[in-house]
């Protein structure tokens, strides 16, 4: 049967030394653990701005061991060329400076002892902001703010459909990838969406909850601080976010209006502009919508 979390996570398996009476039909395996630290730490630029002052973006990894260090600096550049696969980032990519950071782990196994406190639990990926932060400023002497990580996850597994992104009122955003064959859409959703210009889940298939007057003034804070413009709890024209490209003949194709759902759990009450996106499914519509391809080019200037 399925072995509970806390057990298969466990330091005590990596360097248990236990003779176990072996059980006809298993076979026994032993963790691979990292003895060769010397690449630790090591950084690639991987692209430099030739317009502007450089936004920096770190791509960094989780559950790598010193024996994949060359299958991460490939990974890496995956990365980059995904991050800029799609408007309107392709449009704006000289202006960006982007850096590899090659952290060995001891292990191969996301939760046992990461160097960013990974781990997958209650259905979802958590990771420690702070430590994402401290290793890149100790490494790469960048000031975490206003800052985009990926984070590229060992792991190929149906959980990679529940990618993660945090982000801090700083601008800190780090956006957990796990390495699946969804990896452009996962990081045109977590990075391009989440971390880099801190847009809001457009789809509601997490719950059936209705936005509420709880919900309502939250949405107006995190609005307040230029987060999650793409949802508005208004519903007309001249009320939402995105009214200037609802009533504009040029996006009439695209057609912008208000379909309600969003915020991932609420199918009442919160509307998004368009009926599909990258923000609404990564995996069957990957393309961002006019508000949110505004709003990922304020930042830009920003």
């Amino acid at each position: 049967d399925s072995v509970p979390y806390k057990v298969y996570t466990s330091d005590a398996w990596a360097y248990a030394d236990k003779k176990l009476k072996q059980q006809s039909g298993y076979e026994l395996k032993t963790k691979y653990v990292s003895s060769d630290y010397s690449k630790n730490g090591k950084i690639t630029k991987l692209l430099t701005h030739s317009k502007g002052a450089g936004i920096p973006v770190v791509v960094t990894g989780e559950a790598f061991t010193d024996r994949m260090s060359d299958e991460y600096d490939d990974l890496s550049k995956v990365a980059m060329n995904y991050f800029f696969s799609t408007p309107p980032y392709r449009d704006f990519k000289d202006y960006f400076d982007v850096y590899s950071l090659l952290m060995i782990s001891p292990n191969e196994e996301v939760g046992l002892n990461m160097v960013y406190g990974t781990k997958y639990e209650g259905d979802t990926y958590f990771i420690d902001l702070n430590k994402v932060g401290d290793v890149i400023e100790k490494y790469l002497s960048l000031s975490s703010n206003n800052l985009l990580s990926i984070v590229l996850l060992n792991e190929i597994k149906d959980e990679a459909n529940r990618a993660r992104c945090y982000y801090a009122t700083d601008g800190l955003g780090v956006a957990i990838s796990p390495v699946d064959e969804d990896l452009e859409g996962i990081i045109h959703h977590e990075a391009g969406g989440h971390g880099f210009a801190f847009l809001a889940d457009e789809y509601s298939s997490d719950g059936n909850k209705t936005y509420g007057a709880a919900e309502k003034a939250d949405l107006d804070k995190r609005h307040s601080i230029g987060w999650n413009l793409n949802l508005s709890y208004f519903n007309t024209s001249t009320t939402v976010p995105w009214k200037d490209f609802w009533t504009d003949p040029a996006y009439a194709p695209e057609a912008v209006a208000a379909y309600e759902g969003g915020d991932a759990q609420y199918k009442f009450g919160v509307y998004r502009s368009t009926e599909n996106s990258t923000m609404n499914s990564q995996y069957e519509f990957d393309k961002f919508n006019p508000q949110s391809r505004w709003l990922i080019y304020q930042e830009i200037c920003k």
